[in-house]
């Protein structure tokens, strides 16, 4: 059984005959939140992870009774991964590693909810017995030298202009999507890194809340991008943004409310990288300890 391909995500805006965007809002529900969380929409390759049963249908009813196993896909089944993206990925993530995100029950008499009781005899770690597995799925973007035009743009501060691979969002089961914390906190147990969550901000400061106003503002004025900030170019300019609520609320029809704008949907004048550092060098921003932890690891290290 394969994971499920990444859900597509709409535009804010709807487009007109000559496919540019509008003013009209694309769906009345992206009006009803206030205020939403931004990640940067990298331009790379969409990479699914999944933990799942190796299945196999010997039996009348077919159900899933095998191993299970790791499975590393595109976007779609026969999607095509570049072989030096593929090997990375082979490198980054392990079975067991994937394993390890299995968690119990709560209130399990067993283990402390974790689903591990320890060490086995070969040294890995010992599932609890009340633990029920189940399938996870990572998506990620891949990134880098060799990944679409320009790709190396987001790596060049790497030797030899390497691939990465970051964190967007992660399934459990069939239709439970994770918060953007609770994304985090996976990519911090397989030690990798999400796309980057962008703060709101004004001349004077961080703080501001994301609106639909305050984003299509954003990334019309062409955002850079704080991935190739850290790993390659600073004046790269991000591929867009990816927007959704901080607790996920869904539709009429069970899809997740978030919506995607891209840089190239715009005429833009490149600013915000500016913007940022000029606030820091004159002291005039009001910096939550948040704030300037994240303009230290993704802009100015």
């Amino acid at each position: 059984m394969s994971c499920p391909k990444y859900p597509k995500i709409d535009t804010l805006h709807t487009r007109d005959e000559k496919f540019k965007v509008t003013d009209e809002i694309r769906r009345p529900e992206f009006l009803v939140p206030r205020e939403w969380l931004v990640t940067e929409k990298i331009h790379g390759c969409n990479i699914r992870v999944s933990l799942e049963q190796d299945c196999y249908t010997a039996d009348p009813i077919h159900e899933c009774k095998g191993e299970w196993v790791m499975q590393i896909n595109g976007r779609n089944d026969n999607s095509q991964i570049p072989p030096n993206l593929l090997q990375h990925l082979q490198e980054t993530f392990t079975l067991e590693g994937l394993k390890s995100l299995w968690r119990c029950k709560s209130n399990c008499n067993i283990c402390p909810g974790n689903g591990w009781v320890g060490y086995s005899v070969d040294n890995s770690l010992a599932m609890c017995e009340n633990l029920d597995p189940y399938p996870i799925t990572l998506y990620g973007e891949g990134y880098g030298g060799g990944i679409q035009k320009g790709g190396g743009e987001y790596t060049s501060k790497t030797k030899g202009g390497a691939v990465n691979f970051r964190l967007f969002d992660v399934l459990v089961g069939e239709n439970n999507w994770l918060r953007r914390a609770d994304v985090e906190d996976v990519a911090q147990k397989l030690s990798i890194k999400c796309v980057p969550l962008i703060l709101g901000f004004t001349h004077g400061g961080f703080g501001v809340k994301w609106d639909l106003k305050s984003i299509t503002k954003y990334v019309k004025e062409g955002a850079y991008s704080l991935v190739a900030a850290k790993e390659g170019s600073n004046e790269h300019i991000a591929e867009g943004i990816v927007a959704f609520t901080a607790e996920p609320l869904y539709n009429n029809r069970g899809q997740r409310l978030m919506f995607k704008l891209k840089t190239e949907d715009f005429s833009r004048e490149p600013a915000i990288v500016e913007d940022i550092g000029d606030s820091r060098s004159r002291g005039t921003g009001e910096y939550c300890e948040e704030a300037t932890k994240y303009v230290q690891e993704y802009v100015f290290d």
